[in-house]
C-alpha cells in the first residue's frame, strides 16, 4: 500500500478546497485528493456569480440572507459571511479572476432572487465558477508545496482516540492508499447526485458526509435541500441549469398561455427566494402547465449569457422564440457536517468547508450566490487558523492492505433505483407515508453492507453504500421534521408558512 504524509490533506477540488490549499501552501505541505477530475465540481460549473457587500452601508445583505433562510440562520456566522466578503473578493482579484466590468471600469453587479439590491459579481457572463477555479488551479500547479491526486476516492477516515490522522483512499485500480496528515479537510461538495433531476454532477453524492458521520462527526439539516427553479427542460428531462441571473436581468416565468407564474405569489415575484419559486413552478407543472422563462426583456442575451445560449442551442432550443422551457431540480444542501466558524468538526483534526459543511449561514434556504462566497470566506478562516496553530507530528497509523470483499451473492441495488426513490419520496414535497416507505426500503438495501469494512468495498459498491447512507440521513431528517420550513416542505403538514411568513418571518 502506498503511504503519503502531509501537513494538510484536502478531499475535494472545488472552490473551498482550492482556497484552503492556496492560503496554506506558503507555510504547509498540502495534498489534495479528488475522486474524479479536478474540474468535476459544482464550483467549476457555477454559472451564477458571487455575492459581496456593497460597502459598509449595505445592511440589507445581512437581512436578505436571514430572510431567505427564514431566520433559522446562525446569525454570528452570517455576520462573518457579510463582513469578510470584501476581503474574500480581494483575494480573488489578486489572483487575477476577470470579473466583468461596466463601461466606466467599475465592477458590474447584478441582482438575483432574494436580494434587495445589485451585489452579485460575475466573470465571463455566466462562467464565474470556471474562471475562479481555473485561477486557483493555475497558481497551485506552480507551487512545490501542493500535490493533487485525481481519481482517488476517500473510503474511511483514520480516527484514533478522538483524533483524525488522515484517511484511506482507493485508486481506480482498486488499490488502497493511506494519506496521513496533521489536518484533514472534507470539501466534497453536495448531494445532488442522489436525484435524477439536478444541477449537480451526478458524482456528488455526499461521500464526505458519509465518512465523517460514520467516524462520529455530527451532521444536521439534512432535510433542507434547495431545488433550483430553472433547470432547462428539453425532451421531458432537465438538461442543464439556467442561472438565476437571467431573471435578475429581466427574465420572467410564464406558462403556456403567457401568464406570469409568480404574479401575486410573493412581493419579489420572479426574484423571490428559491424555495418559494421552485414550489410554485412544481405545483403548476403538476397541474399540467408548461413553464418557460421569457427572455424578451433581457438585453443582449447571447452576449450576457454566452454559455447558457450555447447550451440551449445545443439542446435544440430556438432562442429566437425568446422562451426557455424550465423545471425545478435538486441544487444545494443547506445541511451537512456540523462545524464552527473555523470549519472544526466534533473530531479533533477533522474539518469541513463548502457545501459539505453546515455552518448555519444559509438557514433553511440559501440566498442566491452565497454558496461561492461561503466557500471563500470560511475556507480562508480555516486556512488562517491552521497557519496560526501548527500541530506537532502525529503518530503513524498502520493500515491493513485488505482486498475487496465479494458481495456478488447479494442483490445490491443500483444508483438509478436510489435516485428514483429519493425523487419520489424526498423531493420538493414530502409526506410521512412516502418517507416511511422510503426509509424501510433504504434499510433493506443497506442490509448487505452491514458489518462490512468500507476499505474492502469495490469503488462501485462504495458508491452505492454512500448513496444509501446519505439518503437515509436525508429521509430520516425529513421524517422527523413534521412542519414545513424553508426548503423542507411537508405536503401532509398542518404547520405551513403563509405568504406573510414566507417573506422571512418565523413561526
Amino acid at each position: 500500500m502506498n503511504q503519503y504524509e502531509s501537513d494538510v490533506l484536502i478531499v475535494g477540488s472545488g472552490l473551498a478546497a482550492l482556497m484552503v490549499a492556496y492560503e496554506c501552501s506558503s507555510d504547509c505541505h498540502v495534498t489534495i485528493i479528488t475522486k474524479s477530475s479536478w474540474q468535476d465540481t459544482n464550483s467549476y460549473k457555477a454559472q451564477g456569480g458571487i455575492a459581496v457587500r456593497q460597502g459598509q452601508d449595505d445592511d440589507t445583505f445581512l437581512t436578505d440572507t436571514l430572510s431567505a433562510g427564514h431566520h433559522q440562520n446562525n446569525a454570528t456566522n452570517v455576520n462573518i459571511l457579510v463582513s469578510e466578503s470584501e476581503a474574500a473578493i480581494k483575494t480573488l482579484n489578486d489572483l487575477g479572476v476577470p470579473f466583468d466590468d461596466q463601461p466606466d471600469g467599475t465592477l458590474h453587479c447584478t441582482k438575483e432572487g432574494g436580494h434587495s439590491r445589485r451585489r452579485i459579481l460575475h466573470a465571463g457572463g455566466d462562467a464565474t465558477g470556471k474562471h475562479i477555479v481555473t485561477a486557483f488551479k493555475k497558481v497551485l500547479d506552480q507551487s512545490k508545496n501542493v500535490d493533487i491526486f485525481e481519481y482517488m476516492t476517500a473510503t474511511e477516515l483514520m480516527v484514533k482516540n478522538g483524533l483524525c490522522h488522515g484517511l484511506v483512499a482507493k485508486t481506480e485500480q482498486q488499490t488502497l492508499a493511506a494519506f496521513q496528515a496533521k489536518h484533514t479537510i472534507l470539501a466534497t461538495g453536495g448531494i445532488g447526485g442522489l436525484y435524477h433531476t439536478t444541477s449537480n454532477s451526478q458524482s456528488l453524492i455526499g461521500d464526505g458526509i458519509a465518512i465523517a458521520h460514520q467516524a462520529g462527526a455530527r451532521v444536521s439539516g439534512m432535510e433542507f435541500i434547495q431545488f433550483h427553479p430553472t433547470m432547462l427542460a428539453a425532451g421531458g428531462q432537465a438538461k442543464a441549469l439556467i442561472s438565476e441571473a437571467v431573471r435578475g436581468e429581466g427574465g420572467i416565468l410564464v406558462n403556456q398561455k403567457g401568464q406570469k407564474v409568480m404574479a401575486g405569489v410573493h412581493p419579489q415575484r420572479d426574484l423571490a427566494p428559491r424555495d418559494i419559486v421552485a414550489r410554485t413552478l412544481y405545483r403548476a407543472i403538476q397541474k399540467g402547465d408548461q413553464i418557460a422563462l421569457d427572455i424578451s426583456c433581457v438585453k443582449s442575451f447571447h452576449r450576457r449569457f454566452p454559455n447558457i445560449a450555447q447550451i440551449c442551442e445545443a439542446k435544440g432550443i430556438d432562442l429566437a422564440q425568446e422562451r426557455i422551457p424550465v423545471s425545478p431540480g435538486a441544487h444545494f444542501l443547506m445541511g451537512g457536517i456540523v462545524t464552527d466558524a473555523y470549519g472544526r468538526t466534533d473530531i479533533k483534526g477533522l474539518y469541513a468547508v463548502g457545501e459539505t459543511a453546515n455552518t448555519g449561514v444559509h438557514g433553511v434556504n440559501r440566498l442566491a450566490s452565497n454558496s461561492l462566497l461561503e466557500a471563500c470566506v470560511f475556507a480562508r478562516r480555516l486556512a488562517h487558523m491552521i497557519i496560526r496553530r501548527p500541530v506537532s507530528t502525529r503518530e503513524k497509523i498502520n493500515v491493513d492492505d485488505e482486498r475487496s470483499i465479494n458481495l456478488d451473492s447479494h442483490p445490491l441495488t443500483t444508483a438509478h433505483d436510489i435516485r428514483t426513490l429519493m425523487e419520489g419520496s424526498a423531493g420538493m414535497i414530502r409526506t410521512e407515508q412516502r418517507l416511511v416507505s422510503a426509509l424501510r426500503q433504504l434499510e433493506r438495501w443497506l442490509g448487505p453492507f452491514h458489518d462490512v469494512k468500507r476499505t474492502r468495498l469495490s469503488l462501485q459498491q462504495l458508491k452505492i453504500a454512500n448513496m444509501l447512507y446519505v439518503s437515509r440521513l436525508i429521509v430520516s431528517a425529513a421524517l422527523q421534521r413534521k412542519e414545513s420550513l424553508g426548503a423542507h416542505y411537508r405536503g401532509d403538514s398542518t404547520h405551513i408558512y403563509d405568504k406573510t411568513s414566507l417573506v422571512g418571518g418565523r413561526r
